[in-house]
């Protein structure tokens, strides 16, 4: 009998080893994750190991979601197209929404009629500086009248600091918009 000979460790009532020897444990793991653990994934003894190896058909499954977008039905009216702009009503909008209408409708006809209102107003459009501006309607005292531009960035009325080159106004012809009668 050799003294250095294993012990193994076992539990009561049951005849297994506690812990496996080194080369049981190393045998156990070449079994389940070597070439013996996919020679029972491809016979398909363990239902559950199947599907995680091998995943499963989704097709069969019926698991379709139900569709995005409802049915519904649209009324007739729907597809009407809205009225046209009347010109008589440019004429009560305040200068903050024909301003509005300008900057935020490009190309379309209310900008054009916003356009032709705010020069009916007193107000030119300035080709080079891209600004509208209008004459104060006071005098600051001097006798010269100051003029007042409309920034779009903060949205208000302010005053114009330097002098404008005033060939650089739109003509009345340029701003009429063709077609309407005003």
């Amino acid at each position: 009998m050799r003294p250095w000979r294993r012990f193994r460790a076992e539990m009561p009532g049951r005849g297994r080893p506690l812990c496996p020897p080194a080369d049981d444990a190393s045998r156990t793991l070449r079994d389940k994750f070597g070439t013996g653990g996919i020679l029972e994934v491809v016979r398909m003894s363990d239902p559950h190991l199947n599907t995680l190896a091998l995943g499963m058909d989704l097709t069969g499954r019926n698991d379709t979601p139900p569709p995005m977008e409802p049915e519904f039905y649209l009324p007739q009216s729907y597809f009407m197209n809205p009225p046209s702009p009347k010109v008589e009503h440019f004429a009560k909008f305040s200068l903050e929404t024909l301003f509005y209408m300008f900057y935020s409708m490009p190309r379309d006809m209310q900008q054009a009629l916003a356009a032709w209102q705010l020069y009916e107003r007193g107000w030119r459009y300035h080709k080079t500086s891209k600004m509208w501006i209008a004459a104060e309607p006071q005098d600051d005292g001097t006798g010269n009248a100051r003029s007042v531009y409309f920034d779009p960035i903060a949205w208000e009325v302010k005053h114009v600091v330097k002098e404008v080159d005033p060939t650089g106004f739109l003509s009345k012809e340029e701003v009429k918009v063709r077609g309407v009668t005003p």
